[in-house]
């Protein structure tokens, strides 16, 4: 009897350890600006790419909390006009879609959008992509 009452003791201990710790926090699925600058083991998974406006910009991947994230950026670039928008372009399932758009106010040289958490699925990819006008030119999927 005593061997089952330290049994449950002990099995009582442990789920009062948990029950303090609280549940495990669920990764963000988006970044804002600042978390991605605090990203670590950054990597540009396609390379530069220079758009037909003349415009350097990255698909970038980096590591936040434990989870890894891609962004869209503009590298400095003086053919980064007012009003162009730097996009990060999620294909997913065979559909396309524009997401976190950061446009050029006029005062910015370089410039990245929100982050985006990745997934280990091959029909998940991103992309960057610079809009000017109604016109856009990206990199490749990654």
């Amino acid at each position: 009897m005593r061997k089952r009452l330290l049994t449950a003791a002990a099995l009582l201990g442990i789920l009062a350890s948990l029950v303090a710790a609280g549940p495990a926090q669920a990764a963000p699925s988006v970044l804002n600006l600042s978390q991605v600058n605090e990203t670590t083991n950054r990597t540009t998974p396609v390379g530069q790419y220079t758009t037909k406006f003349g415009v350097t910009i990255e698909l970038r991947a980096g590591w936040y909390q434990g989870f890894q994230y891609g962004w869209a950026r503009v590298s400095a670039s003086s053919r980064w006009r007012e009003d162009d928008v730097i996009w990060l372009r999620i294909y997913s399932n065979g559909s396309r879609e524009f997401v976190h758009g950061t446009r050029n106010d006029g005062s910015q040289t370089s410039t990245h959008t929100f982050g985006q958490i990745t997934l280990a699925d091959p029909n998940y990819r991103f992309s960057a992509c610079l809009q000017r006008g109604n016109d856009y030119d990206c990199t490749a999927e990654w």
